[in-house]
C-alpha cells in the first residue's frame, strides 16, 4: 500500500506512510527539543512562570475592590 493514490470524491491525494501527522510532530519536536542544551530547565521554568502568573491574577481578581472592578468594566460604555 505505500506510495498507493487514493481517491476521495474528485481529488486525488497520497497515502501517508508515517502515520498520524500528530506523531509525526511529536517526534519532530522531540528531536528539536532534545538538541537544545538544558532544554528541561527552559520548561520547567516557563511552566512556573506561567503558574505564577496564573495565580497571583486569580488573587488579585478574588481580593480586588468590587466597586473598582465596576468602575472598570464601565469604563468603555462611558461617554466622556
Amino acid at each position: 500500500m505505500n506510495g498507493e493514490w487514493v481517491a476521495a470524491s474528485v481529488i486525488t491525494y497520497p497515502r501517508r506512510r508515517t502515520g498520524s501527522p500528530l506523531i509525526t510532530k511529536k517526534a519532530m519536536f522531540k528531536q528539536f527539543i532534545s538538541k537544545i542544551p538544558g532544554a528541561d530547565t527552559y520548561m520547567v521554568a516557563s511552566f512556573l512562570i506561567f503558574a505564577v502568573f496564573f495565580a497571583l491574577v486569580g488573587l488579585y481578581l478574588i481580593f480586588a475592590d468590587r466597586k473598582h472592578l465596576d468602575h472598570l468594566s464601565q469604563l468603555p460604555l462611558e461617554d466622556q
